[in-house]
């Protein structure tokens, strides 16, 4: 495992000229364009040999997403990024709406580099704002509705999401701003829920490295870059679990434990500031598979945890691996 791997995509460029109706002045003032303009949204769809019945679930409930009579956007479009061995059919995706269609490089790619196909796909919709959801989930009527109204009333580029339903125990909680504590000791803003400046996309991108957790590296990375995040209460998606889903199938706890370890030290900045927090990052990896003690970026962070909580007289949680001890 490395810390830095290469990246495999690169993070989306706009000239003035893709956005539709912006003048050169608005275009350089974020502000001016969030009043004077409707925000045009694209929907980013990865899609990986999904059920075809729960696709079409999640394009119905794309469909429901109305604008209000008084509101400043309208969707744009969709954009389905097939990451499936079987070409996605066209059955499967009903809608009245721009459809475009992209594949990625090789199947099963993983579901940051379609997102990222995806965003790149949408360069010629003049998007403001991007919406994501996954293919074998659902969006609850008024999602967008009440993400936009968020997002405009704010006078800078910025994410929101929403609650989560269909995980027992996923966190319910609703900080907001700019990293947030909360977010630092854990993941609370799911992928499918979050709607997106376009601006955020030029700064940051998915990082294919990551395996699980994605949604969480991904707004720690728009964090650190500036981007605050703001919770939208009239919203939320509803999760359905399939063999395919991420978190599913054999290998999913030891993709976990990589990952945890992956983003911890890719932020680790961040971490140090809470070393609690990344002690029990680094336990709770260790408990998903103890393997991972093997990888030397796993040992440096279990150390790195252990002076951290020596300095401010921290409790260490019991048994972080077998090989780390107070030095």
């Amino acid at each position: 495992m490395t810390a830095n791997p290469a990246r495999a995509l690169t993070t989306l460029s706009r000239s003035p000229g893709t956005v539709p109706c912006h003048s050169r002045q608005q275009l350089a003032d974020p502000r001016l364009r969030v009043v004077s303009c409707s925000a045009r949204v694209v929907v980013i769809l990865p899609v990986c040999d999904t059920d075809a019945a729960l696709l079409r679930a999640c394009m119905a409930s794309i469909q429901l997403q109305v604008p209000t009579a008084s509101a400043r956007w309208t969707i744009a479009g969709i954009v389905v990024a097939d990451d499936g061995f079987q070409p996605v059919e066209q059955t499967s995706l009903p809608t009245r709406l721009p459809l475009t269609v992209t594949r990625t490089p090789k199947p099963r790619s993983g579901a940051n580099i379609a997102r990222m196909c995806a965003v790149r796909a949408a360069s010629h919709l003049g998007a403001t704002h991007y919406a994501l959801i996954d293919s074998d989930d659902t969006w609850l009527p008024g999602h967008l509705q009440g993400s936009l109204e968020v997002l405009l009333g704010k006078d800078h580029p910025a994410l929101s999401y929403s609650r989560l339903h269909g995980i027992k125990g996923f966190s319910q909680r609703m900080p907001q701003g700019l990293l947030p504590r909360e977010l630092i000791c854990g993941n609370f803003a799911s992928t499918q829920t979050i709607v997106v400046a376009a601006e955020v996309f030029e700064r940051v991108s998915f990082d294919p490295g990551v395996e699980r957790l994605q949604d969480w590296d991904f707004v720690l990375s728009a964090g650190r870059a500036g981007f605050p995040l703001y919770y939208n209460p009239n919203g939320g998606a509803v999760v359905t679990l399939t063999p395919q889903s991420v978190s599913r199938g054999s290998g999913s706890r030891s993709r976990l434990a990589r990952s945890l370890t992956y983003i911890c030290a890719k932020h680790l900045e961040l971490f140090e500031t809470e070393p609690r927090a990344l002690a029990a990052h680094v336990k709770c990896a260790f408990e998903h598979d103890p393997r991972i003690v093997a990888a030397a970026e796993y040992r440096a962070l279990a150390r790195i945890a252990v002076r951290a909580l020596a300095t401010t007289r921290g409790r260490m949680p019991r048994n972080l691996s077998p090989d780390v001890r107070w030095d």
